[in-house]
């Protein structure tokens, strides 16, 4: 099973790397930045940044719920081997 992340700090390094890119983006591009450009870029960064710990928490979810699966058809499993066992020794 897997841990869910952590939101905070899953939000804390997502807002980092978005930052870092969006000044390498704007060094790049020559601008400088501006406070409609900037309040435009952390509502974006935001965004994606929710967006991004959610499909997160969905392939954690799914694979939690796979293991889980495999677990009770392996159990499922296991008692048929049990019952079948028995099934011989009364048989006997």
């Amino acid at each position: 099973m897997i841990e869910y992340p952590d939101p905070r700090e899953h939000f804390e390094e997502y807002i980092t790397r978005a930052v870092e890119k969006y000044k390498a983006g704007l060094e790049r591009a020559g601008l400088k930045p501006s406070d409609k450009l900037n309040n435009a870029m952390i509502k974006r960064i935001k965004e994606d940044a929710q967006k991004d710990y959610e499909g997160q928490c969905a392939r954690v979810l799914v694979h939690n719920i796979k293991v889980i699966d495999a677990k009770y058809d392996q159990r499922k499993s296991e008692r048929k081997w049990w019952e079948v066992l028995a099934d011989l020794i009364m048989m006997k």
